[in-house]
């Protein structure tokens, strides 16, 4: 298929996501439990919303301890080291 017909919708599974970027950060998923994966999405969020995302994780997955506010409460994407090396190829 060369295209898509306009308004189609396009589905995978996260069994097929790797990464995902946004201007906060990156993230691999590949291989990553739920809960790792919830976290890593977490990290690459917009900075005003983590809070409230982990808060939510806890409340719908009923998680006594909240990993986010505990270990990453205040990091910003330039505390956590990318895991795309500057030549743009995933480290390993």
């Amino acid at each position: 298929m060369t295209s898509l017909k306009r308004n189609a919708g396009v589905t995978t599974t996260r069994a097929h996501v790797d990464y995902i970027v946004t201007e906060y950060g990156i993230a691999r998923l590949w291989g990553k439990s739920l809960r790792e994966r919830q976290h890593a999405l977490i990290g690459i969020a917009h900075p005003e919303h983590r809070d409230w995302l982990a808060s939510e994780v806890a409340r719908k997955y009923w998680l006594d301890e909240d990993p986010w506010a505990r270990t990453n409460k205040n990091a910003s994407p330039a505390d956590t080291p990318s895991p795309v090396a500057s030549t743009g190829v995933p480290k390993q």
